[in-house]
């Protein structure tokens, strides 16, 4: 048994958990505009408190490591990064932005409204020192394919 389905086991599990990907369509139904941007490194983006980080020990080589990150894999790591997301875009934004999982949605009527619900939500992850992969970002669309899978 590796270490982290070790700890999986003892973890209380968090259930924060995405919505229904039928609710978020219905979010952004009629919007002439929609952007859709992508979180480099996903959980890695998240700082794991210090007191957490024991429970993500690791050896290789006779060196043991710990995560100062949310990892992948570990049964609250979802949980922890759309608490973060749900944290950094706050409330004001729910209007025209949702997210799932790593990928986030910005959508609008007007081209204007789009610019500016773009800067908003650009400058709060920027704040928070997320980075999004460019190469993965759709800007000013009609459509999209919703989050590629």
């Amino acid at each position: 048994m590796s270490r982290r389905q070790g700890t999986n086991k003892f973890m209380t599990p968090d259930r924060t958990k995405v919505p229904p990907m039928h609710m978020l369509l219905q979010r952004f139904h009629g919007d002439s505009y929609i952007s859709t941007l992508d979180l480099s490194s996903a959980f890695l983006q998240i700082p794991l408190e210090k007191a957490s980080r024991k429970w993500t020990a690791f050896q290789f080589q006779n060196k043991v490591y710990q995560f100062t990150r949310v990892p992948y894999g570990f049964r609250n790591s979802l949980s922890a990064f759309i608490r973060a997301l749900q944290s950094v875009l706050g409330a004001d934004t729910s209007e025209y932005a949702l997210h799932y999982v790593d990928d986030l949605v910005v959508f609008s009527k007007t081209f204007e409204e789009h610019l500016e619900h773009l800067d908003t939500v650009l400058r709060k992850l920027t704040t928070a020192g997320f980075t999004i992969n460019l190469i993965k970002c759709n800007f000013c669309k009609p459509e999209i394919k919703f989050f590629r899978t």
